[in-house]
């Protein structure tokens, strides 16, 4: 009877003249390949079979066709300019008598607030009839992301006498969307797009996508301050419009179109461009905007993804903005700056060049980028760099970050255990797949989530906060809300004193939206000893509850440092510190602390406590780590890779042994890495109370050299002291490019809640800016290090880096594939290479988050912990 190409969007049979009585059986056959394969090339999983609800439907003979709801706004944004079109369809074969429609709006207590009646009569045989309306409504409640509110349109059909034949309906909003002066606003005020790029992806169902994991979505989109979606790409199931409608989320809907895998051919042979495919570009795009027009979620067409700009698109741009009565704008990435966008949206964009672009003074769009921020595993680095440009122009109006879930299947190994598998697992081994490239969501397929989701949701906060005079408690808040005052929110300071809150208070705060507000925080006194450091934070919690975001939910916060802040102050520790030194080593012993330093090694060979070991192996330097898929996909995994053992091909060429002085003895082990010609120095200073401090230099000037990953230390410690103690940047993982959303404070966990296991094994669990580091057993006795002059970095699990490091090639590898052991690896490190985050095929990490310079030292004291805090 009838078959379609067309997916995610609904293919109508009428399949009446097939039936028969009694029992029918309705058969359909799935193709997984076409030709219009060839214009659904998205990067994600090939997967076949029906995705959507199949519905069985009985019309009347004569019935609601179809309507078109547009709920604008005039002018002054202030009343409501209601206004419908409603098609009546004739199936039978003889001209209709009379009929009405009655179209009534409803406000949120489903009070009847406007009816409006209609006549048709005459209908041809098959054919329709339109009746059309407008109506003004007074201050109606306006719909945004901010206050999405929510009217019923209901249309009813009746027959000559009066009864209703067919009842249909939606819900709407009342919202104006425009382009002015460069920018795209919402009800009169220009928009900052929060957004992400969003597949449906199940774990269990693949494509399918079941109602509660859709609001599970929409709900982790709102507690992140997520305020906009793309469809990504093809317009999704009817349920995600509604949730976004009622929720408050901002929608792109997305065309079914993508044809990049065609770009390399010419002219002549492109769907884009030849003519035989314009039907199709144009059926596409029509399905799109007849199922989605009433929907007042979209703000925006898309005309789809990646694929050759050509004649067809324009095509398909010229019927929308012909057709679309809300005259909502409509945007083409492919399309670039030429007439047939309304907003310019590049993908992947750096810095730089977003800056460039709101500098130009031929600009006359809005830019707001359709992809940007890259979040395959662990990346999503200098996400507050790009936005601390977007927010300098008023032209750049934010952008949706690639991408929202992690495209795995949920698979088990031969053992029971669980993992994701991606590109090339399931046997697909043999067919062209892109590995791990599409586990690049924000959050797991099972929707848990990812660190970096954390520094999303502090870029993305509506009230960004800036210290204009910190000691005088002086703060400016500026509202990025649209339409939400500061009162809507509850704020409370907390200060905190070497990691430790001392004082909290809450404090009204009024400021108008799209306006900045300061306020000053009535500190308290402030005393700094010696040794002591201040932090303020400042957070802003819901007032009032939804039904997916709780009262009392942060919403923004910030930390503040004094700048009289002095914690790493060092002090001469006390004790009676004894030395025996041999050709061999050193043997040092002061109280109940016992160590030894190799003369021949240079290393820290032993390390004790009443006898009980604290370091099992030595601390060795350490200049790379496990490549992340940024790395892999910037090449710094093979261009840097001389580095991958240049820890372990050290040549010991001098050691010295100082006189003793007040602070204790001196061991300076000059080294030489082999290969690269590089010295290295480590100085272990033994100090009174038997601690020791360890100072690694390098200098490489002169010396030309790969960028290095890292510049640390790695040691183990006894597998018992599992028990996680730090005074620095938490309490998730976080990189020196991804490290804003965590706060200076001291943090517990155990040593298994530092990692996240992403799809593919790789670099992981890391913290930044440590002050102090306890591993601990369970009676709170174990190892503790210390910043000296500089905060250190740490990492600390049960393998080593080389477990999760794969070489040259990934080797499809799986979190399953690392097992645990029964040994506890430690870095302490000066710092680590970014994660990166721009894009995952050539962009590395910023420059102040690289690794290029030539000179690197740093210090660190290894001690006893026998406390707790």
């Amino acid at each position: 009877m009838g078959y379609s190409k067309v997916a995610k969007t609904p293919a109508e049979f009428n399949i009446t003249p097939y039936l028969k009585k009694g029992k029918n059986l309705l058969a359909l056959q799935v193709f997984k390949w076409s030709d219009a394969s060839y214009i659904e090339d998205q990067d994600f999983w090939r997967l076949a079979g029906i995705e959507r609800d199949v519905l069985l439907i009985a019309r009347p003979k004569v019935s609601i066709e179809d309507f078109f709801v547009r709920s604008d706004l005039d002018k002054s944004y202030k009343n409501g300019i209601f206004s419908v079109d409603v098609d009546i369809r004739n199936f039978t074969e003889q001209k209709t008598g009379t009929f009405q429609i009655e179209v009534s709006l409803l406000d949120d207590l489903q009070k009847k607030i406007l009816t409006k009646k209609l006549t048709v009569k005459n209908i041809e045989a098959k054919k329709e009839q339109t009746a059309s309306f407008s109506a003004n409504v007074s201050s109606p409640k306006r719909w945004s992301a901010e206050f999405p509110n929510l009217y019923t349109v209901l249309v009813e059909l009746k027959d000559s006498k009066g009864q209703t034949v067919e009842l249909a309906g939606c819900r709407t909003g009342f919202r104006k969307i425009e382009i002015r002066n460069k920018q795209f606003l919402i009800n009169g005020k220009p928009i900052l797009i929060k957004g992400t790029n969003i597949h449906e992806h199940h774990e269990k169902y693949g494509h399918y996508v079941d109602e509660a994991t859709k609001l599970k979505d929409i709900q982790l989109m709102k507690l992140h301050n997520y305020n906009a979606i793309r469809t990504s790409h093809y317009p999704q199931s009817p349920e995600i419009y509604k949730l976004c409608d009622k929720y408050g989320l901002y929608v792109v809907d997305e065309a079914n179109l993508e044809s990049h895998g065609l770009d390399g051919f010419d002219s002549s042979r492109h769907p884009s461009i030849i003519e035989i495919w314009k039907g199709q570009h144009l059926d596409r795009t029509i399905r799109m905007f007849e199922r989605d027009k009433n929907v007042p979620s979209i703000i925006t067409w898309s005309l789809g993804n990646e694929s050759r700009f050509g004649p067809n698109y324009e095509a398909t741009y010229t019927w929308l903005k012909q057709n679309d009565k809300a005259q909502r704008p409509v945007q083409c990435n492919r399309a670039g700056e030429n007439p047939f966008t309304d907003i310019v949206c590049p993908m992947y964009d750096k810095a730089h060049q977003m800056e460039h672009y709101a500098q130009r003074d031929n600009t006359t769009r809005p830019y707001i980028q359709c992809e940007y921020a890259h979040a395959l595993s662990n990346g999503t680095g200098n996400f507050q760099e790009l936005w601390d440009v977007i927010m300098k122009y008023p032209v750049l109006q934010g952008g949706f970050i690639w991408e929202w879930v992690d495209h795995g299947i949920e698979a088990f190994d031969e053992q029971g255990r669980k993992y994701w598998a991606y590109g090339g697992d399931l046997g697909g081994h043999r067919w062209t797949h892109d590995e791990n490239f599409c586990a690049d969501g924000i959050i797991n397929t099972d929707r848990t989530v990812h660190p970096g989701i954390n520094e999303v949701k502090k870029v993305y906060q509506p009230v960004w906060m800036k210290a204009t005079d910190i000691e005088k408690g002086k703060i400016t808040l500026s509202n990025h809300n649209l339409f939400t005052d500061l009162n809507a929110y509850e704020f409370r300071w907390e200060l905190y004193r070497n990691g430790e809150p001392v004082q909290s208070q809450s404090i009204a705060v009024n400021g108008k939206p799209l306006s900045d507000t300061e306020i000053t925080v009535p500190l308290p006194d402030i005393a700094f000893g010696k040794g002591d450091e201040y932090y303020l934070r400042l957070k802003a919690f819901t007032r009032q509850a939804t039904d997916i975001v709780p009262a009392g939910h942060e919403v923004a916060a910030e930390e503040f440092a004094f700048p009289k802040s002095s914690f790493l102050t060092q002090s001469t520790p006390q004790g009676n510190l004894k030395i025996d030194r041999t050709d061999n080593d050193l043997k040092f012993e002061s109280g109940d602390v016992k160590g030894t330093i190799s003369l021949k090694r240079g290393l820290l060979t032993e390390y004790s406590y009443q006898g009980r070991r604290l370091i099992t192996a030595s601390p060795t330097p350490n200049f790379w780590r496990a490549p992340i898929d940024n790395d892999f996909g910037n090449g710094h995994h093979r261009r840097s890779n001389i580095w991958r053992t240049a820890g372990d091909d050290i040549v010991v060429t001098n050691v010295e042994v100082k006189p003793a002085t007040a602070e204790g003895v001196e061991v300076i082990v000059v080294q030489r890495i082999k290969y690269l010609h590089i010295p290295y120095t480590t100085v272990y200073q033994v100090r009174n109370d038997g601690s020791v401090k360890v100072s690694a230099s390098m200098d490489m000037t002169g010396i030309e050299h790969p960028e290095l990953s890292r510049f640390g230390m790695k040691m183990r410690v006894p597998v018992e002291f599992s028990n996680v103690k730090y005074y620095g940047r938490g309490p998730w993982e976080n990189y020196n490019d991804r490290n804003r959303s965590a706060f200076v404070g001291k943090y517990k966990c155990k040593v298994n809640d530092l990692q996240f296991e992403y799809v593919r094994p790789q670099e992981n669990g890391y913290r930044t800016d440590i002050r102090t580091l306890s591993l601990t057993d369970d009676k709170g006795f174990g190892i503790r290090f210390e910043g000296y002059d500089l905060p250190f970095c740490f990492n600390a699990r049960y393998n080593s880096d080389e477990d999760l490091d794969p070489g040259l090639t990934k080797k499809q590898q799986h979190s399953i594939d690392v097992d645990p052991r029964r040994e506890l690896y430690v870095n302490i490190d000066l710092k680590q290479l970014g994660v990166a985050g721009d894009d995952s095929w050539g962009a590395t990490p910023m420059k102040p988050y690289r690794m290029l310079d030539d000179v690197y030292s740093y210090s660190y004291v290894i001690t006893v912990e026998k406390t707790t805090f």
